[in-house]
Protein backbone atom coordinates (compact mmCIF):
# COMPACT_ATOMS: atom_id res chain seq x y z
CA UNK A 1 0.00 0.00 0.00
CA UNK A 2 1.10 3.39 -0.91
CA UNK A 3 3.70 1.72 -3.09
CA UNK A 4 4.13 2.38 -6.78
CA UNK A 5 3.80 -1.03 -8.44
CA UNK A 6 6.61 -0.29 -11.00
CA UNK A 7 9.26 0.25 -8.20
CA UNK A 8 9.51 -3.33 -7.65
CA UNK A 9 10.31 -4.57 -11.17
CA UNK A 10 12.27 -1.17 -11.46
CA UNK A 11 14.64 -1.93 -8.83
CA UNK A 12 14.74 -5.68 -10.15
CA UNK A 13 16.00 -4.18 -13.39
CA UNK A 14 18.79 -1.63 -11.35
CA UNK A 15 20.05 -4.60 -9.55
CA UNK A 16 20.24 -6.90 -12.66
CA UNK A 17 22.37 -4.17 -14.41
CA UNK A 18 24.65 -3.59 -11.65
CA UNK A 19 24.96 -7.57 -11.49
CA UNK A 20 25.56 -7.72 -15.55
CA UNK A 21 28.05 -4.86 -15.05
CA UNK A 22 30.38 -6.60 -12.75
CA UNK A 23 29.88 -9.58 -14.58
CA UNK A 24 31.47 -7.83 -17.69
CA UNK A 25 34.36 -6.51 -15.43
CA UNK A 26 34.96 -9.84 -14.11
CA UNK A 27 35.09 -11.49 -17.92
CA UNK A 28 36.80 -8.97 -19.81
CA UNK A 29 39.37 -8.49 -17.02
CA UNK A 30 38.17 -4.62 -17.14
CA UNK A 31 38.33 -2.45 -14.11
CA UNK A 32 38.19 -3.62 -10.18
CA UNK A 33 35.36 -6.59 -9.66
CA UNK A 34 33.46 -5.68 -6.57
CA UNK A 35 32.62 -8.25 -4.20
CA UNK A 36 29.61 -6.49 -2.72
CA UNK A 37 26.92 -4.96 -5.39
CA UNK A 38 25.08 -2.30 -3.38
CA UNK A 39 23.61 0.87 -3.69
CA UNK A 40 22.13 3.13 -0.54
CA UNK A 41 20.07 5.43 -1.96
CA UNK A 42 20.06 8.06 0.88
CA UNK A 43 23.44 9.01 0.30
CA UNK A 44 23.75 8.05 -3.19
CA UNK A 45 26.50 6.08 -2.33
CA UNK A 46 28.14 2.62 -4.11
CA UNK A 47 29.62 0.86 -0.81
CA UNK A 48 32.39 -1.44 -1.32
CA UNK A 49 32.93 -4.43 0.87
CA UNK A 50 34.51 -7.79 0.44
CA UNK A 51 32.36 -10.07 2.32
CA UNK A 52 33.88 -12.95 4.31
CA UNK A 53 32.57 -16.41 5.48
CA UNK A 54 31.93 -16.36 8.85
CA UNK A 55 34.25 -17.70 10.82
CA UNK A 56 32.22 -19.08 14.00
CA UNK A 57 29.65 -20.90 11.12
CA UNK A 58 28.23 -23.41 13.55
CA UNK A 59 27.18 -25.62 9.99
CA UNK A 60 29.57 -28.26 9.04
CA UNK A 61 29.46 -27.33 5.55
CA UNK A 62 30.23 -24.04 5.77
CA UNK A 63 32.85 -24.84 7.93
CA UNK A 64 34.10 -27.59 4.76
CA UNK A 65 33.71 -24.93 2.14
CA UNK A 66 36.22 -22.42 4.59
CA UNK A 67 38.97 -24.98 4.73
CA UNK A 68 38.50 -25.69 1.52
CA UNK A 69 38.67 -21.94 0.32
CA UNK A 70 41.95 -21.14 2.79
CA UNK A 71 43.49 -24.01 0.84
CA UNK A 72 43.22 -22.69 -2.34
CA UNK A 73 43.79 -19.29 -1.46
CA UNK A 74 47.37 -20.89 0.10
CA UNK A 75 48.09 -23.01 -3.04
CA UNK A 76 47.45 -19.75 -5.48
CA UNK A 77 50.82 -17.63 -6.71
CA UNK A 78 51.62 -14.47 -5.32
CA UNK A 79 51.21 -12.01 -8.17
CA UNK A 80 53.78 -8.98 -7.25
CA UNK A 81 52.87 -5.59 -9.10
CA UNK A 82 56.33 -3.56 -9.45
CA UNK A 83 54.29 -0.20 -10.72
CA UNK A 84 54.99 1.89 -14.53
CA UNK A 85 57.15 0.38 -16.86
CA UNK A 86 59.78 3.08 -15.93
CA UNK A 87 61.57 2.68 -19.62
CA UNK A 88 58.22 4.70 -21.21
CA UNK A 89 59.37 8.38 -21.47
CA UNK A 90 57.06 10.76 -19.83
CA UNK A 91 54.97 12.57 -22.45
CA UNK A 92 55.81 15.88 -21.66
CA UNK A 93 54.34 19.26 -23.67
CA UNK A 94 56.33 22.23 -23.81
CA UNK A 95 53.79 24.41 -25.37
CA UNK A 96 50.83 25.37 -24.19
CA UNK A 97 48.67 27.00 -26.53
CA UNK A 98 45.46 27.20 -25.64
CA UNK A 99 46.52 27.77 -22.01
CA UNK A 100 44.64 24.49 -20.37
CA UNK A 101 45.97 23.97 -16.70
CA UNK A 102 44.95 21.40 -14.36
CA UNK A 103 43.40 22.20 -11.17
CA UNK A 104 42.00 20.23 -8.42
CA UNK A 105 38.97 21.52 -7.98
CA UNK A 106 37.71 18.51 -5.34
CA UNK A 107 37.73 18.84 -1.61
CA UNK A 108 40.24 16.51 -0.28
CA UNK A 109 39.27 12.94 0.59
CA UNK A 110 38.24 12.56 4.06
CA UNK A 111 40.67 10.06 6.12
CA UNK A 112 39.52 6.91 6.53
CA UNK A 113 38.83 5.50 9.81
CA UNK A 114 38.78 2.16 10.60
CA UNK A 115 35.71 1.47 12.72
CA UNK A 116 35.79 -2.06 15.30
CA UNK A 117 33.02 -3.27 13.99
CA UNK A 118 34.95 -4.47 10.51
CA UNK A 119 32.84 -3.18 7.76
CA UNK A 120 33.25 -0.64 5.03
CA UNK A 121 31.82 2.88 5.29
CA UNK A 122 28.31 3.20 4.30
CA UNK A 123 27.82 -0.69 5.65
CA UNK A 124 25.94 -1.81 9.13
CA UNK A 125 25.15 -5.41 10.59
CA UNK A 126 21.46 -5.92 11.18
CA UNK A 127 22.20 -7.72 14.19
CA UNK A 128 24.77 -8.00 16.33
CA UNK A 129 26.60 -11.84 16.79
CA UNK A 130 25.62 -14.02 19.14
CA UNK A 131 28.43 -14.80 21.96
CA UNK A 132 28.96 -18.27 22.64
CA UNK A 133 30.48 -19.19 25.62
CA UNK A 134 33.23 -21.45 25.70
CA UNK A 135 31.32 -24.81 26.66
CA UNK A 136 28.84 -24.10 23.95
CA UNK A 137 32.36 -23.57 21.27
CA UNK A 138 33.30 -27.36 21.48
CA UNK A 139 29.61 -29.21 21.87
CA UNK A 140 28.93 -31.09 18.89
CA UNK A 141 25.53 -30.52 17.29
CA UNK A 142 23.48 -32.81 19.20
CA UNK A 143 24.65 -32.00 22.54
CA UNK A 144 24.06 -28.52 21.95
CA UNK A 145 20.38 -29.08 20.69
CA UNK A 146 20.30 -31.12 23.96
CA UNK A 147 21.33 -28.17 25.46
CA UNK A 148 19.13 -25.90 24.29
CA UNK A 149 16.13 -28.37 25.33
CA UNK A 150 17.10 -28.24 29.17
CA UNK A 151 17.72 -24.48 28.90
CA UNK A 152 13.95 -24.13 27.63
CA UNK A 153 12.49 -26.59 30.13
CA UNK A 154 14.01 -25.11 32.91
CA UNK A 155 12.81 -21.76 31.54
CA UNK A 156 8.72 -23.25 31.39
CA UNK A 157 9.57 -24.86 34.84
CA UNK A 158 10.34 -21.46 36.55
CA UNK A 159 7.65 -20.15 34.98
CA UNK A 160 5.25 -22.23 35.93
CA UNK A 161 6.53 -22.03 39.46
CA UNK A 162 6.47 -18.39 39.70
CA UNK A 163 2.71 -18.80 38.17
CA UNK A 164 1.53 -20.92 40.86
CA UNK A 165 2.65 -18.71 43.77
CA UNK A 166 0.96 -15.70 42.81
Amino acid sequence: EGVCAASLPTTMAVVAGFLVMNTLKFLLNFGEVSHYVGYNALLDFFPRESIKPNPSCDDEHCKLRQREYQERIANEPVEIDFGPDLDEPEVLHEENEWGIELVDESAPAPPKVESSSGVAQGLKFAYDPVSKTPEEEDLSPAQAAANDLMQSIKEKLVEEASQQKK
